[in-house]
């Protein structure tokens, strides 16, 4: 159904109760205008209504006004700089939108136009972001190159990392179109449940899935472990909260959460340390040692004690002297040790890194890349944060 066939409709159906001047002005009414870039009252309806179909979390009306915002002004930046999309690659790109949900483009907008969301609403949404990531990449295509020593730091630095599992019910409710409005209402009475037995009762009574003969309840399970659009959801709940129904075709679905428990992380090998040592006489010890911050603080303390072909090692960690690895061992990065060699000199050593197996598979060609992503994200939001300042926005 094309947006003007669909206010066509909209516009007939309030006929009879108001006159049609009140009708487009309340659908055309201007709400929010960027850089004299109107924002209608439908527009913020329609996208309030797709982020509610696409179960996104937290003050959808609000996150609607912020968001049509900031399109506006990623689409006047894209223009100015010459940007533009063709239809053919603006469907390409809705349906890869859809396919995130395993979905075609037109089973994604059958489920919108159910929920009253018109095609356009998806096209205004994934347009600007498009765009946007094009415009960045041109504007940053310089500051986004990463070096082979921001590489060589990342890996030094990555270890072991904890994570959360956690305890959930689920209630799946069938929802055929001719029950879909009445399952629609007892979804939504039960996403305001905060009893964990109350929603186990729900589930045996209700849920079509395989757990309600357990009151709907799952074993433990790691968040990282849930689909990627389920996890922030579950991870804003407290325990005894509820999701709020996530339409799939023919059902809702709502979960609950239990209990959460952070997890104790793995620690993998040690594959390899880099380190910094220099023997310097034990009269100068403080001195000395009160100019080593950082691994890179050694070059010029050799430099000044006369060495001129001073690095760094980096040992495989099996291949590191007992005594050392023990010391190293109880070191953070850039924290230094000291052992006395002599009756006039110290070996002052410093830890500049470990490398951990579980960062081995993955390629430097992936880091970089998820660098350049970071930093690329980083510059993008402070263009926006620069365009929202320097722009005239008016709210109505």
């Amino acid at each position: 159904m094309t947006i003007l066939k669909h206010l066509r409709i909209l516009v007939l159906a309030a006929a009879t109760t108001l006159p049609v001047g009140a009708v487009a002005q309340s659908l055309f009414d201007t709400v929010i205008e960027v850089n004299n870039s109107a924002i209608s009252r439908y527009e913020l309806d329609q996208r309030e209504k797709f982020f509610a179909a696409i179960n996104r979390p937290g003050n959808r009306r609000a996150l609607a006004r912020e968001s049509l915002i900031d399109d506006r002004l990623r689409m006047q930046a894209a223009r100015d700089a010459g940007l533009s999309m063709t239809s053919e690659q603006l469907v390409e790109e809705m349906e890869n939108f859809a396919g995130r949900a395993n979905l075609t483009l037109a089973e994604f907008t059958a489920i919108l136009n159910r929920q009253g969301v018109d095609q356009a609403a998806l096209r205004d949404f994934v347009e600007p972001a498009i765009l946007w990531r094009a415009l960045i990449q041109n504007r940053f295509a310089g500051q986004g190159q990463i070096s082979d020593a921001e590489i060589d730091r990342a890996i030094s630095t990555a270890g072991p990392s904890g994570g959360l599992r956690v305890l959930i019910s689920e209630i799946i409710l069938f929802a055929p179109p001719p029950e879909q409005a009445a399952q629609r209402r007892v979804a939504e009475r039960i996403s305001q449940i905060t009893s964990i037995s109350q929603f186990s009762n729900e589930a045996r009574a209700r849920s079509v899935a395989n757990s309600r003969t357990n009151g709907g309840r799952l074993p433990w399970t790691n968040l990282a472990d849930l689909p990627p659009p389920l996890q922030p959801l579950i991870r804003n709940l407290r325990p005894g909260q509820v999701t709020q129904p996530l339409t799939v075709e023919n059902a809702f679905i709502l979960f609950q959460l239990r209990d959460l428990q952070e997890t104790t992380p793995a620690q993998p090998r040690v594959s390899s340390v880099e380190y910094a040592e220099l023997v310097v006489p034990t009269a100068n010890l403080t001195q000395i040692a009160g100019r080593l911050d950082v691994c890179d603080d050694f070059y010029g303390a050799a430099k000044r004690a006369g060495i001129a072909d001073f690095a760094p090692s980096v040992v495989p960690s099996a291949d590191v002297p007992s005594d050392l690895a023990a010391r190293l061992a109880t070191l953070d990065r850039n924290e230094i040790t000291t052992r006395q060699v002599s009756e006039t000199h110290t070996q002052v050593v410093m830890l500049c890194g470990r490398v951990f197996e579980a960062t081995e598979s993955q390629s430097r060609e992936d880091i970089g890349n998820d660098l350049r992503q970071r930093r690329l994200s980083s510059l993008a939001d402070s263009y926006l944060a620069e365009l929202r300042a320097a722009a005239k926005i008016t709210v109505r």
